[in-house]
């Protein structure tokens, strides 16, 4: 039993250590596709966006998190989880906010989801119910919205794709 319990204690360092390996890819990377740039140039960049559309960027990135929040709270009525509605929003505020971000939507989200729905008591498997419903909605929503997009709009492939069409 002792040397289950020191694995357990070195397992705890992992997952800092991870993150801090990550956050210092990122800043790699960041600064690599920035050197091109001056630290002046970025910022009169920055500058020349005009306040009014950031507020409307801001009222609409809300808004548009709002709405994906419908999915966590639809999602606990299906796992029948008893969270109160604004601890709802806030997990599904930050898990889409980090998936969107990193663009791992199914790990990032899952797994915030898994940590933040534990610390407010769902039990596992109600929780493991919640990202299935919050996965396969949302991959439902996208795909059936991007069926009236392109067929209502079509869909020009390239001409070296010699592709004809069925009907």
């Amino acid at each position: 039993m002792n040397k289950f319990i020191r694995n357990i204690v070195q397992l705890k360092w992992i997952a800092p250590l991870l993150g801090i390996i990550a956050f210092g890819v990122a800043a790699f990377f960041i600064s690599h596709f920035l050197k091109e740039h001056s630290y002046n140039e970025l910022k009169s960049a920055l500058q020349s966006i005009q306040l009014s559309k950031l507020i409307i960027a801001s009222i609409v990135t809300t808004f548009s998190y709002l709405i994906l929040s419908c999915y966590d709270i639809l999602a606990c009525r299906y796992a029948d989880l008893k969270i109160p509605t604004p601890k709802i929003i806030f997990a599904s505020f930050t898990a889409f906010s980090f998936s969107n971000s990193i663009g791992l939507a199914n790990l990032a989200g899952s797994s915030i989801r898994m940590r933040l729905y534990s610390a407010f008591g769902a039990p596992t498997i109600k929780i493991i119910q919640l990202i299935a419903f919050v996965s396969t909605s949302f991959w439902l929503g996208f795909f059936s919205l991007a069926g009236v997009v392109f067929t209502l709009t079509g869909l020009n492939l390239p001409a070296s794709y010699d592709v004809s069409p069925i009907l």
